[in-house]
């Protein structure tokens, strides 16, 4: 596989185990490669055979770098390698299919790869470290048993993504039970059909285009306590509008989304 980088050509080979499957390859901007893998094994076992592969390709892992699980995502699993001024990391997902273990490989020049934020410190200081966590808010309830999937501090508050086995309906009653219990009010109710996914803000997939096109459907709730607002969304994907290639959605296919945004600000 060569890949061209301004007027250099990098020629090399990215390896991948056995039992895994290539299932995305695409670029960001004209100097990095993005692929996407589906896997059979599990972290550790794809961990330790890019560590062994990567090393006898003269890459060596860059110390200090590695990601291994946080509080709120404790799959997250990054590790970063260096051969000279190239770069390549492997993030797992935290989403998971069954036995099914998703992840991907970044690779291209150094400072390219690390202008584009794609790697530990983007998901530890913007999803996770965003300031005060949603579930701690005093007032907000949290669906039960539900798994967070996303989370940023926004000018206003907090958006924060969660997902569910539960149906639509279940979640909705919850919501509506628990915020009245908590002093909210219920100010709107409205149909979700065949809006975009990327428009209710849980994902950052959506910057780079490749959620683009799926479609949710489902019902949204606005509650509001005094100048606070909190807005519910319970939504399913459109079974015909996403792409199975794509790692996020199709890990989220036959899930409930919640997609929560707190505003505690005029």
């Amino acid at each position: 596989m060569a890949f061209v980088f301004s007027n250099i050509v990098y020629s090399f080979e990215i390896p991948y185990p056995l039992e895994t499957e290539l299932v995305e390859e695409r670029t960001e901007g004209e100097q990095i490669i993005v692929q996407n893998y589906s896997s059979l094994l599990n972290q550790s076992n794809i961990l330790q055979f890019y560590q062994n592969s990567l090393d006898r390709q003269g890459w060596e892992e860059i110390e200090g770098f590695a990601l291994e699980g946080i509080d709120s995502i404790p799959e997250a699993r990054i590790y970063g390698f260096s051969r000279g001024e190239e770069a390549l990391i492997l993030e797992f997902s935290p989403f998971s299919l069954g036995d099914m273990v998703f992840y991907t490989i970044k690779a291209g020049p150094m400072a390219k790869i690390f202008a584009s934020g794609g790697f530990g410190e983007q998901i530890e200081d913007e999803i996770i470290q965003s300031g005060e966590d949603v579930d701690s808010i005093n007032g907000i309830p949290i669906y039960p048993d539900a798994i967070k999937i996303f989370q940023r501090k926004t000018g206003l508050g907090l958006k924060t993504g969660y997902k569910t086995n539960d149906s639509i309906e279940q979640v909705k009653e919850f919501y509506q039970e628990k915020f009245l219990e908590f002093g909210w009010k219920l100010s709107h109710t409205r149909n979700v059909k065949e809006e975009g996914f990327c428009d209710h803000g849980i994902s950052d997939k959506c910057k780079q285009g490749s959620l683009e096109g799926v479609e949710v459907e489902g019902i949204a709730l606005e509650f509001q306590r005094g100048i606070k607002k909190c807005s519910v969304a319970i939504l399913n994907f459109v079974d015909a509008s996403y792409p199975v290639v794509d790692i996020e959605a199709f890990s989220m296919q036959k899930k409930t989304i919640i997609a929560m945004s707190y505003d505690e600000k005029k």
